[in-house]
């Protein structure tokens, strides 16, 4: 008698179902992180970039969240380069009123950028010191290695 019996066959379909049933919203949450990082990343150097155009210039550069897009008070109208991803939520404590600006000195009106996660409690922020020192650190969430808590 050669080949697999039928219950054979049953059981290691059954097993095959758990072990894909228990990775499958691990890779799902490993692909929202990698999303959230990559955004992150992006959203920093471009901060960086701003603070030191200003520096560069005598043009204050100004920006803020609307509706979860970046907005550059300069175009009014959302950056479409730095949009976060559909799984990704973007706000501010930065607004159309009191935009984040860098002085041509570097300096900056305190506050916030908050980076989350669509539908997890993956939370990253980006805190803007009014001496313009910018950081990036993890509010909440499973522990990123790449970032320090808040």
């Amino acid at each position: 008698m050669k080949g697999f019996s039928l219950v054979e066959a049953i059981v290691v379909m059954v097993l095959t179902a758990i072990v894909l049933a228990a990775t499958v919203p691990n890779w799902r949450g490993m692909g929202q992180r990698q999303q959230l990082l990559a955004y992150q990343r992006l959203l920093l150097q471009w901060l960086q970039q701003q603070q030191v155009a200003a520096m560069g210039s005598n043009v204050a550069t100004a920006s803020y969240a609307q509706k979860g897009q970046l907005v550059t008070a300069q175009q009014a109208v959302p950056d479409a380069r730095l949009q976060p991803p559909s799984a990704i939520e973007l706000s501010s404590t930065y607004s159309a009123r009191l935009p984040l600006q860098f002085s041509r000195e570097g300096f900056a009106r305190a506050g916030h950028w908050e980076i989350t996660a669509a539908g997890t409690e993956l939370r990253v922020d980006i805190i803007i010191s009014s001496l313009g020192r910018i950081r990036v650190c993890q509010r909440q969430g499973p522990t990123l290695q790449e970032l320090a808590p808040c």
